[in-house]
């Protein structure tokens, strides 16, 4: 068994993170990756008129009619698939998307800046001025966090009111 403490992870507090490994055996089949993860297309393209005539035309190349398919499971399978390549060749990706739209270039140097006080506090054994140096930087980055946050808050109300 290893113990460790990280004094890391700043979560405004003098406790530190305590971790620890421990052996175990776990199933092979919970470590295979997936090979295969599919992604959702972003359907908003699809109003797109350009966008739907390549796909449209990539699915008149792609899709293979066979007389007589041995069954109907075979039969679909290739039919989901060649949707599926043809939708992955011609529709971007949905993106990733950004749950804290209000957090911007101010708030991340706040922050630097309140994780730099930390670090000194730490290191000079939590004298007062650098403990009070950090308190203060932390006030000012939950103000600062807050209030753009109301602001962002307040444009999307405003936005949604006038529609």
């Amino acid at each position: 068994m290893d113990i460790r403490t990280f004094r890391g992870a700043n979560v405004d507090s003098d406790h530190f993170l305590v971790a620890s490994k421990l052996r175990h055996k776990i199933n092979r089949s919970y470590h295979k990756k997936r090979n295969n993860v599919n992604k959702n297309i972003d359907i908003e393209y699809l109003k797109n008129t350009k966008i739907v005539n390549d796909y449209r035309k990539e699915l008149k190349n792609t899709i293979v009619v066979r007389d007589v398919a041995p069954t109907v499971e075979i039969a679909w399978q290739d039919l989901k698939e060649t949707i599926i390549n043809a939708s992955r060749k011609t529709i971007p990706e949905m993106q990733e998307r950004k749950n804290n739209l209000w957090f911007d270039e101010e708030c991340s140097d706040i922050t630097k800046k309140k994780n730099e006080a930390y670090k000194t506090m730490i290191q000079k054994h939590y004298t007062r001025a650098a403990e009070e140096r950090y308190k203060e930087l932390r006030r000012e980055e939950k103000r600062t966090h807050k209030k753009k946050k109301r602001e962002y808050i307040w444009k999307i109300y405003i936005e949604t009111s006038n529609i």
